[in-house]
């Protein structure tokens, strides 16, 4: 793929020299003016900072799922050097990625489908450019917040007279809560609801 640039705007070289020059004869700080000018013309990319001695200057970031290349000529924010990270989608082992926008000089490398093999119960969630490869949990079964060794598990069941409140999913155990007036539960589920008493009518006598 090729380098992703930036469109420069030539003015702004002057634009900036101006307010430079401008600034330093009414004795005023320009690092506001010229940042502002930079963040107006990155747009949402945002910006980095490349200033050296007194002359401030910012550069765009590249944007998620790029590097960059090169930093941009200074007073031209928008000429940053960036290219997309290295992915193959056939192989896991050679996939990159960075998930925010960055001036990093390289990306992160994702983990591969050999990575969640370790771990029980969890599947292999692809990587992409702009986010890395995951291990997810299988269906019925949750992560814990105070666990950090990706270990999966069973989500905990309701006991008799309570039912799910908020059914578990990949990173969150089931809650329950007890069952509303006029149903019951018999049964231990982290699935199954609170059911309706049956009315029994009385049977007579022979």
């Amino acid at each position: 793929m090729g380098v992703v640039r930036y469109r420069p705007f030539r003015t702004e070289v002057s634009i900036l020299l101006w307010i430079i020059v401008f600034t330093k004869l009414v004795d005023a700080p320009p690092v506001c003016i010229v940042q502002k000018s930079a963040e107006d013309s990155c747009g949402n990319d945002g910006v980095f900072e490349t200033s050296s001695d007194d002359l401030p200057d910012w550069c765009c970031l590249c944007p998620a799922g790029s590097y960059m290349v090169k930093k941009c000529p200074f007073g031209i924010p928008t000429e940053t050097e960036c290219l997309p990270c290295p992915f193959d989608e056939n192989d896991s082992n050679n996939q990159t990625y960075t998930e925010v926008e960055n001036n990093r000089t390289e990306c992160s490398k994702s983990n591969d489908k050999s990575f969640c093999d370790k771990f029980m119960k969890t599947h292999y969630v692809a990587a992409s450019r702009t986010q890395g490869s995951r291990c997810e949990c299988n269906d019925g079964f949750h992560r814990s917040n105070k666990d950090t060794d990706h270990a999966c598990y069973e989500h905990s069941p309701c006991v008799p007279g309570f039912q799910p409140r908020l059914l578990g999913n990949a990173t969150m155990d089931t809650e329950c809560e007890k069952c509303p007036n006029g149903k019951f539960s018999n049964v231990s589920s982290s699935i199954q609801l609170c059911v309706k008493f049956k009315r029994v009518q009385n049977l007579k006598r022979l």
